[in-house]
């Protein structure tokens, strides 16, 4: 393990670059639509920082190895819709070629897409396991596939090396605060890991949290025949592993065997000076013991409630965990208590959607049935044919607004798939298509589709 300062060679925007184990004995192990990321990231997302940690470039060629685990392809985990598919923080992931060497995108694209899959797939499976799912937040198309960027460097820069190329592609435009950038790059390079050195703070300000990234996995490698490989440099890049924590080691990894980050790089601490099991043993885990650098639901007082969390990334999007959501239920606003009706028990197409007191009526009733792509189809009881629908028609206006809830046919159309999306106290926001939240303004009026703001107004009880 060699390590070097690059602080002359990298701008002022400084990051830790943390090299990647290469995983290759690691086993190939859902989606969220419409869900926000956890939270908001720096509201000038175009500027780099002027002023960042002091870094520096771990450097390691072991290859890290798991438990192997077997999934089969109806269990991964297509990535999700999230919004329009660019606003935001976004993982985006890139193509990068020297300017002489020969173009393959096309040819690698299917397998670029299916690594995608995987790194989604390595979050919720850890996540859900847990007790509440988080997902890669791609940058995508309107079909909720991840894009990947065509991205064209000088090949000078990229035979200098990882420094050089990654160098290039920020001077290429590509160094937005709120991207994590995913570098499949025409290269030997194992891989590298862009962080932020020792950065522990448990706020939304931590650097891993509003400064790119540039993780990167060179395609000339053997490192990139283990699709794992991508997850553990993003994860690097998202602030994996921080010195001091449990289970960590002096090189930025850890010593906790089945988990995606660990393995014996020359810096375990002795006690225990070796690998050692993992309490949840039998998968490729993202924090296999939960407790190091990864957990939706930590326990209060813990390593993970004190310090900086991944699981509280903004470049993650964040929904229920499977079965917690109720197929059946009354949606109570957490102001005033008031219900989701359906107008005078109406049935018709463009019947409004109100807050009301909550009665028990069978009006204020609602079926939710989670869809192939983890959004949900939310039903009337009183009429199961029709869905709950937001209101695309702007010249159509409704106490005073023409963002509104109503119900309307079922067609299988984006404007009635919402996602839930826990908040505190065991309540949900009910997201739409174009972002907005459900919301109740005022009692006896039609309900909003508004932007998300985390007001009471916007959160929802699923009672019985």
């Amino acid at each position: 393990m060699s390590f070097r300062t690059t602080a002359a060679r990298l701008r002022k925007t400084a990051v830790l670059a943390l090299a990647t184990a290469t995983l290759s004995t690691m086993a190939a192990s859902g989606a969220i639509a419409q869900a926000a990321p956890v939270a908001p990231v720096s509201p000038d997302p175009g500027r780099s920082a002027k002023a960042e940690p002091r870094s520096l470039v771990h450097e390691d060629k072991r290859i890290p190895s798991t438990k192997k685990a077997t999934r089969s392809a109806a269990a991964m985990a297509a990535p999700s819709c999230a919004g329009d598919g660019v606003s935001g923080p976004r993982i985006q992931l890139m193509y990068v070629r020297g300017d002489r060497q020969p173009d393959r995108l096309e040819g690698l694209r299917g397998q670029f897409m299916s690594r995608a899959t995987q790194m989604n797939s390595r979050f919720v499976t850890s996540s859900e396991a847990m007790g509440e799912r988080r997902e890669v937040r791609f940058v995508h198309d309107s079909s909720c596939t991840p894009t990947v960027t065509r991205v064209v460097i000088p090949q000078g820069a990229m035979d200098a090396g990882s420094d050089a190329a990654v160098n290039a592609v920020k001077a290429a435009g590509h160094d937005r605060n709120d991207r994590k950038y995913v570098l499949w790059t025409e290269n030997d390079v194992c891989g590298l890991g862009y962080g932020f050195a020792h950065d522990k703070r448990p706020g939304q300000d931590n650097h891993h949290n509003v400064r790119a990234g540039h993780p990167m996995i060179g395609l000339k490698s053997t490192c990139f025949a283990n699709p794992d490989v991508d997850t553990h440099e993003l994860l690097h890049t998202m602030g994996a592993v921080q010195p001091g924590a449990p289970g960590s080691t002096a090189n930025g990894h850890c010593y906790i065997r089945g988990d995606l980050m660990c393995y014996n790089d020359g810096g375990i601490p002795n006690p225990p000076g070796d690998m050692i099991g993992c309490r949840n043993p039998g998968e490729a885990w993202i924090d296999c013991n939960r407790d190091s650098y990864f957990n939706p639901r930590p326990q209060p007082g813990s390593y993970l409630d004190r310090n900086w969390n991944i699981a509280n990334s903004a470049f993650l999007i964040r929904g229920d965990s499977a079965g917690q959501v109720p197929g059946t239920a009354r949606l109570l606003s957490a102001v005033g208590g008031w219900a989701a009706d359906v107008d005078n028990a109406n049935t018709a197409d463009g019947t409004r959607v109100k807050a009301e007191y909550d009665t028990g009526h069978a009006a204020q009733r609602w079926n939710l049935t989670r869809q192939a792509d983890n959004r949900y189809r939310i039903t009337p009881s009183i009429a199961t044919g029709k869905a709950l629908d937001s209101n695309t028609d702007r010249g159509r206006v409704v106490d005073g607004t023409s963002y509104f809830a109503q119900i309307w046919n079922y067609s299988g159309s984006d404007n009635q798939k919402w996602s839930l999306r826990e908040v505190a106290g065991g309540r949900y926001e009910i997201v739409g298509n174009d972002g907005g939240c459900l919301t109740a303004g005022s009692y006896g009026k039609v309900l909003g589709v508004w932007n998300c703001t985390g007001s009471d107004h916007q959160r929802w009880k699923l009672a019985p």
